[in-house]
């Protein structure tokens, strides 16, 4: 089951890549790696925060995927393609299994087939792209630093801007005024 494709892609990274949950569920309970990765670094647990999968997140955090590991040439982290798709659940667990609030992504065509958006930035930066409040939110309150920047000198409040969530704009304003 842990047989690599051409390009290095696993059943489970596959399966989760095409949103196959009832087949990545079969093969964790036959005990695939789950740290094992495909061409570019991926690894089920990002692909699964991406899609939304909680229960298949739980499963392979309890058999020692990691959870703040970065991967493809964005170096994103499960964290950040769970904030960027608004998935709250998903970032909770995250974050309550010690996901790094500040790991930074970078911008590249490849993350583009990969990634909800293609740019450099913290996990509340990605939640603040994607309209998701919920998740910006969360992730304040957990002390996510809403003056963060990436290498092009944005904030979540600039992304925010950007694309037009004044909700979030709002919110990461008052934020903005009461850090340290």
């Amino acid at each position: 089951m842990d047989i690599k494709s051409d390009w290095g892609q696993t059943a489970l990274t596959a399966a989760l890549e095409k949103g196959y949950r009832d087949i990545a569920k079969v093969l964790l309970e036959a005990g695939v790696d789950v740290v094992d990765t495909f061409s570019g670094n991926w690894q089920g647990l990002h692909l699964a925060a991406k899609h939304g999968y909680l229960d298949i997140i739980q499963t392979m955090l309890g058999k020692g995927a990691p959870v703040d590991r970065p991967a493809g040439e964005a170096n994103a982290t499960p964290l950040m393609l769970a904030a960027g798709n608004g998935h709250l659940e998903i970032v909770k667990l995250l974050v309550e299994k010690g996901a790094n609030l500040e790991a930074q992504s970078v911008d590249t065509m490849f993350e583009r087939d990969y990634g909800p958006w293609p740019f450099e930035g913290t996990p509340l930066m990605w939640a603040a792209n994607g309209s998701h409040l919920e998740v910006v939110q969360y992730l304040l309150e957990r002390g996510a630093n809403p003056t963060a920047t990436n290498q092009q000198g944005q904030t979540a409040l600039t992304v925010a801007k950007e694309h037009g969530h004044q909700k979030i704009v709002r919110l990461l304003k008052e934020a903005q005024q009461h850090h340290p």
